[in-house]
């Protein structure tokens, strides 16, 4: 349960890096252990780069909507489910650039 993740991370108040540092090991453990196969299958496992990239645009812009305006600082268990969502799905636009990459490259 990501909302449990939340617990171990919280809200953000030193900005993107810091963040991202503190929220890697705890979505590492959820995508090696209770994510489900899909997203294992077709997306790259967060790493703390990911995480600050994605951090970092939420800081800005919220990313998703219901959550604009809600920084780092102000983000509670429901946002960062959201959170961890975009960080997934940025894991999946990465594999998906590294596969392509692979096939051009051959």
């Amino acid at each position: 349960d990501l909302e449990a993740v939340f617990g171990d991370v919280g809200p953000g108040q030193d900005g993107p890096r810091h963040y991202a540092k503190k929220a890697f090991g705890p979505l590492s453990h959820y995508w090696h252990n209770y994510a489900p196969s899909q997203i294992r299958e077709l997306c790259a496992p967060p790493s703390v780069l990911s995480i600050e990239a994605v951090a970092a645009r939420w800081e800005k812009s919220g990313l998703a909507d219901g959550f604009a305006g809600t920084t780092l600082a102000l983000m509670d268990a429901r946002a960062f489910v959201v959170f961890a969502g975009e960080c997934f799905r940025f894991g999946l636009v990465v594999s998906g650039r590294v596969a392509l990459s692979a096939v051009e490259a051959s």
